[in-house]
């Protein structure tokens, strides 16, 4: 009988998974840092481990909690060459923005001709004072004023009136700019170490965390042999921060 094809494929990819483990779990048991740099932090929470190779690029995400000293280490084969490595918080941000239409607007409003006249719709005349009202011309150097009444028509003292719609008007269009403003939320990145560019020249970064965050530890290893792969180790260091204790004392209760 043909053996299963699919049965030898399954199996393959078993096989495969357990060397890929046991290849990550022999890399948890190396000593990839020198034991000095460790100091008496306690590193069997977050650590992680990797089997890389030169060339090759990993982020690592953790969380870094309150109340506890932190010490971040990477390290791994001398194969790997010199590793580089930044740790970066996710920092939410927001910003304005705005665009600007142009359009023309159209009025229709009161305006004299050549000789400061204004008509209305059966030709009558009419000339406007500084404050916009109607002055109409009349026989023997006379003048009857219209003033404009709350319905926006016009009114003379003896009650004639002179609506605002007979009016020829003219029609004035200008151009202008309509401004829209929109608001946009993004997630940007705050440096917090770089390993070769740090002011305490340490390869390890080292902090007493006031508030609890996501960090990003990201690592860039140098070009080289891509044949070649070695153990690369994260370690995650913490201790609690020191508290001030009562001190004890006798005291007499009567």
């Amino acid at each position: 009988m043909k053996p299963n094809l699919k049965i030898l494929a399954f199996i393959f990819c078993l096989v495969q998974v357990f060397f890929v483990g046991r290849s990550y779990s022999q890399c948890d048991k190396k000593v990839l840092c020198n034991k000095d740099i460790f100091g008496d932090y306690d590193y069997s929470s977050q650590s992680s481990y990797a089997k890389l190779s030169p060339g090759d690029t990993a982020t690592v995400k953790i969380v870094v909690y309150s109340g506890k000293l932190y010490r971040i280490i990477v390290c791994g084969d001398k194969n790997l060459g010199d590793i580089k490595y930044q740790i970066v918080a996710p920092v939410r941000k927001g910003k304005r923005t705005f665009t600007v239409k142009e359009r023309t607007v159209s009025e229709q409003s009161l305006k004299p001709d050549a000789n400061g006249f204004v008509y209305d719709n059966s030709g009558n005349k009419y000339k406007l004072d500084a404050q916009g009202n109607l002055i109409e011309p009349k026989s023997g150097n006379k003048t009857v004023k219209y003033s404009r009444n709350e319905s926006g028509d016009y009114s003379s003292p003896d009650g004639a009136i002179v609506p605002y719609n007979n009016l020829k008007l003219t029609e004035n269009n200008y151009k202008t700019n309509d401004t829209t403003w929109t608001s946009e939320r993004y997630t940007d990145e705050e440096l917090i170490f770089d390993s070769k560019n740090n002011k305490a020249g340490k390869n390890y970064w080292e902090d007493n965390v006031q508030k609890t965050k996501r960090v990003f530890i990201k690592i860039q290893l140098p070009a080289g042999d891509k044949t070649q792969t070695g153990c690369l180790g994260v370690y995650v260091g913490t201790k609690l921060v020191s508290t001030k204790n009562f001190s004890k004392a006798s005291v007499n209760l009567k």
